[in-house]
């Protein structure tokens, strides 16, 4: 698909003339930046119409453009109509009410536009209708489309020459050029501060097109089809100029019968996109009886470019520019139904290829961002995995020192000691009725008591404060217990001989926490 330019292309199609105006985008006004026609005589039955504007468009990369299509008057029905009504969507529907009584097709097969021109006292508009057979309007598009071109709208040249005509200005109380010389023709003092009711007559291969305007109001339109090309030569032709001088008075003469007060047309405007308006405008002069002049120069309208226009004046097109620069003031389009129904499945795949991108880019970038934290969470696990190993080799270093600092206290601490442990013993030992004999000590290992008693109950006195001993202060002695007792007699008296043993436990303390750390 070819780059866009952002330019505005204006065409305009018949058989015997293709015209195309360039124009930039501007907020001050048209500023043209070409103007060209290819001449010849084609035919749409034969397709040489199709394989002339297909190489117009080539030669003019038009396919670059925004184009705009106008159509010419006699191709459609236009009618200014009263509605009781300023809302213009009540408008639409009378319109659409009504509109087999302005031509003889049904509703259904025609494109209809209309545009409110002037809001009346008592609730009341004056309503431009236009009204194109489906036939027509698609006929165009399909033209347009075989050779490569998608129309934006397809405007109505009825509309672009009255907003041509606002645009320029030439209608105010200045309307009636200062070489007047028919006294006959001078606006009465009284009525200077009203405004002129001026004709404009546009002249195009194959048709004539006439405009009523009352200040800036358009108030009248007639479109004719005819065989003439106007072209210079032309002029010389009294068929020619008879013609249009019956053309323009039959239109003049239909419009005072259509208003109830008396009306006088004070000037006669002539334009034309193929020919020498100001020749053509002294040509009708006397035959119409009215003063005539070429429209004066569009400095108002045309900001840049205006010599790429040279002698042609194509109104009709610098409508259109004004139109699709969104600055019409009779704004009429005649896009057909299949159009609008293409555009919008076309916005809408759009909007749903976008939508299918925008997911895409969504899930690309959670897909992202999901690896990266599995990356960044499988780099911390071999981080924290490598840190496990190094505090791991570290605790192991700590235990053994820890094994080595317990051997040295074991060496120096006199607390677990034979004489300590034997003066723990003696202090729980009862104070009377039991005899340590003998004490045997084996260190790690544990201590065994032998002695005589009076008793068996003092033996087994003996070796529960042992045990309460060793879950108070000395844990060596929790294990305490009786082994042997055997009663004897000394000195004629029966005593006991006993024998108790005090296992140590068997896993010190450094062990345990070496097997902690591991």
């Amino acid at each position: 698909m070819a780059r866009k330019s952002g330019n505005i292309s204006i065409l305009q199609i018949g058989e015997h003339l293709i015209s195309r105006l360039r124009v930039r985008p501007s907020l001050r006004g048209v500023e043209v930046l070409d103007f060209a026609q290819e001449r010849g005589t084609w035919a749409l039955q034969d397709g040489s119409l199709q394989s002339a504007l297909t190489a117009f468009a080539h030669q003019h990369r038009l396919v670059e453009d925004a184009v705009y299509v106008v159509l010419p008057r006699h191709e459609v029905a236009a009618r200014i109509v009263t509605f009781p009504s300023h809302d213009l969507t009540e408008i639409k529907g009378m319109v659409r009410l009504s509109a087999e009584e302005y031509v003889p097709y049904p509703a259904e097969e025609l494109v209809i536009d209309e545009c409110i021109l002037e809001k009346l006292h008592g609730g009341e508009a004056r309503v431009l209708v236009v009204l194109a057979h489906r036939d027509v309007v698609e006929g165009y598009v399909r033209l347009l489309r075989q050779a490569g071109l998608e129309p934006q709208e397809i405007l109505v040249s009825t509309a672009c020459l009255a907003s041509a005509m606002a645009a320029t200005g030439v209608l105010r109380k200045d309307a009636i050029p200062p070489q007047q010389t028919d006294v006959s023709l001078v606006v009465p003092a009284a009525r200077e501060t009203e405004p002129r009711r001026a004709a404009l007559v546009h002249l195009l291969p194959g048709g004539i097109e006439i405009l009523i305007f009352r200040g800036n109001h358009l108030e009248a339109v007639r479109g004719v089809a005819n065989a003439q090309d106007w072209m210079r030569d032309s002029i010389q032709s009294a068929a020619a100029i008879g013609e249009l001088a019956s053309e323009v008075r039959g239109a003049l003469a239909s419009f005072r019968r259509e208003l109830e007060e008396s009306t006088t047309i004070e000037s006669l405007l002539v334009s034309s996109d193929v020919a020498d308006a100001t020749e053509w405008a002294k040509a009708l002069e006397p035959e119409a009886g009215l003063l005539c002049s070429s429209v004066p120069a569009m400095g108002t309208l045309v900001t840049r470019g205006q010599e790429h226009l040279a002698n042609a004046q194509p109104l009709a097109l610098l409508g259109a520019a004004c139109v699709a620069q969104a600055r019409a003031a009779v704004p009429i389009s005649l896009v057909p139904e299949s159009v609008l129904h293409a555009r919008q499945r076309l916005a809408l795949r759009r909007i749903a290829r976008r939508g299918a991108l925008l997911v895409g880019a969504v899930l690309v970038a959670w897909f992202g961002l999901f690896f990266q934290a599995v990356a960044k969470r499988a780099h911390y696990a071999h981080e924290l995995e490598d840190r496990h190993h190094s505090i791991a080799q570290d605790a192991r270093g700590v235990a053994e020192k820890h094994r080595q600092l317990q051997a040295i206290s074991r060496q120096v601490d006199r607390k677990g000691t034979a004489v300590e442990l034997l003066a723990r013993l003696c202090e729980v030992a009862p104070s009377s009725g039991l005899n340590i004999t003998r004490v045997v000590f084996v260190r790690g290992q544990g201590v065994t008591v032998e002695g005589r008693a009076l008793d068996v109950s003092a033996v087994d006195q003996f070796a529960e404060n042992l045990r309460q001993s060793g879950r108070e202060r000395v844990p060596q002695f929790a294990q305490a217990r009786t082994i042997s007792t055997q009663g004897q007699t000394e000195q004629n008296q029966g005593v006991t001989q006993f024998e108790i043993s005090v296992p140590f436990p068997q896993i010190e303390e450094s062990e345990q926490a070496e097997a902690a750390v591991e």
